[in-house]
């Protein structure tokens, strides 16, 4: 069973500028040791080397035109080195008893807080002894030690504040995001020290905005369904008593129209609640093999009367074997909203609906688009050549046109897969309007 990686409780700013900061400090604590250690070895090389130089060049010089000591030589060659030599015969009383045990060639000596560098070489029937004492060396390199602790501080320091800077500009994107988050989402933290975290709080005002979201698609489906069963018996009971008048008042020719507009109404309000029903639920509907004529045959029929009344003819031209393998009541739902469209802004006039392959054309004779508002046709509340917004731009009231139809079927046809375009300009006809439906998406 693997174990759970714990959340880090730091935040991502503290954790950008620690690696950072991390980086820059070892980067110079290197630099700062290497430099300290090569000026260190460089220094005793060179004393090496100064020492081993003079011994050598006592040894020539002294032993010239000689071949014994004839007394003991001692000298300072400067404040910090001593030359010494010595025979069997001529002992020097200063030098330190230390040296004669050492061998020939260069040795290194630590009496207590300083060095000495020796070179010890023969010389004539003795031996010659040079000394360099590197306390002041040793101090010089001390210091410069220091200068470059200083200087390594100094930068760490700064390379922190640049980090800290850096970390903020780094994580401002995301404090920005979570800050619109939280504004849109509001709500306290699921759990404890997240407020130190961006990673975290994202993440939270990520989940409360989909709890959010969630929720409201939770209370629109809730919403949808509640009303499809509130409305659905009145209108039942509207439609069995329209039915039922109807038999009731058979002789009376306009009240048997009344009631069948009444019982045409009803049909549509339950159909429209039943297409409503499924746009606001995942499956959107189950698709049956449906008579595209029948469809278009009803929705003339529930707007015969209006359409009338606004003198505008309706023509099926659609193939009575047409079928779609599509849902009905979306197809009804786009239907409508075309002939309602066109009964608002074509009349007087007519429209006509065809079949052409897998889909179905609509084409009116009214005052049409213009190019620059033909972008805008499926917009809701947009209109020009339409009377259903006002003049500060705001929808118009209830008993105005509303600019929702083709808003509405464009909607649906979204929805389904399929396309509800504007047809091209056709040569020859100043005016009308023709949409074309196409399912080849749904196929």
């Amino acid at each position: 069973m693997s174990r759970q990686k714990p959340r880090s409780k730091h935040s991502l700013m503290f954790r950008f500028t620690f690696a950072l900061t991390a980086l820059v400090w070892a980067a110079v604590l290197a630099v700062c040791f290497s430099a300290y250690e090569a000026h260190k070895s460089m220094g005793e090389r060179m004393i090496d080397h100064l020492v081993e130089t003079e011994a050598l060049r006592l040894q020539t010089k002294l032993s010239q035109g000689k071949d014994r000591w004839d007394s003991a030589f001692e000298r300072e060659l400067g404040p910090n080195m001593r030359v010494w030599a010595e025979s069997n015969s001529y002992h020097s009383a200063s030098l330190p008893t230390v040296l004669r045990t050492l061998p020939n060639g260069l040795s290194r000596l630590s009496p207590g807080d300083s060095t000495w560098h020796v070179m010890a070489v023969d010389a004539m029937d003795g031996r010659l002894y040079v000394l360099y004492d590197t306390r002041d060396a040793e101090t010089l390199t001390d210091k410069f030690g220091l200068a470059l602790l200083a200087i390594a501080l100094f930068f760490m320091v700064l390379s922190y504040l640049c980090a800290r800077q850096l970390a903020r500009w780094a994580v401002q994107p995301i404090q920005a995001v979570t800050s619109h988050l939280t504004r849109w989402a509001p709500g306290r933290a699921q759990a404890l020290g997240l407020s130190s975290n961006e990673g975290e709080q994202l993440t939270e005002a990520f989940n409360r905005m989909q709890d959010r979201v969630d929720q409201a698609l939770a209370d629109q489906k809730e919403f949808s369904s509640n009303l499809n069963h509130e409305v659905r018996k009145p209108l039942s009971l509207i439609r069995t008593d329209a039915e039922l008048g109807k038999r009731e008042v058979a002789s009376l020719d306009r009240a048997v129209l009344r009631f069948d507009r009444i019982m045409r109404s009803a049909d549509e309000m339950a159909e429209s609640l039943e297409a409503t029903y499924h746009l606001a639920h995942a499956d959107h509907g189950l698709p049956e093999q449906t008579s595209v004529y029948d469809c278009v045959e009803a929705a003339f029929a529930s707007a015969e009367s209006e359409a009338i009344s606004r003198s505008l003819a309706l023509h099926n031209r659609v193939a009575k074997g047409h079928t779609e393998f599509l849902n009905r009541h979306m197809l009804l739902t786009v239907i409508r909203n075309i002939v309602r469209n066109a009964i608002a802004h074509a009349a007087p006039g007519r429209l006509e609906i065809a079949s052409v392959e897998h889909g179905l054309v609509f084409t009116d004779d009214g005052p049409g688009v213009s190019q620059s508002d033909a972008p805008h046709l499926f917009d809701r509340y947009y209109s020009a050549r339409r009377l259903d917004v006002m003049a500060d731009g705001q929808p118009a009231p209830r008993h105005e046109e509303t600019g929702l139809g083709l808003a509405i079927a464009k909607r649906v046809c979204v929805v389904q897969g399929w396309s509800l375009e504007l047809a091209q300009e056709q040569p020859g006809r100043s005016k009308g309007l023709t949409l074309v439906l196409s399912f080849q998406a749904n196929q």
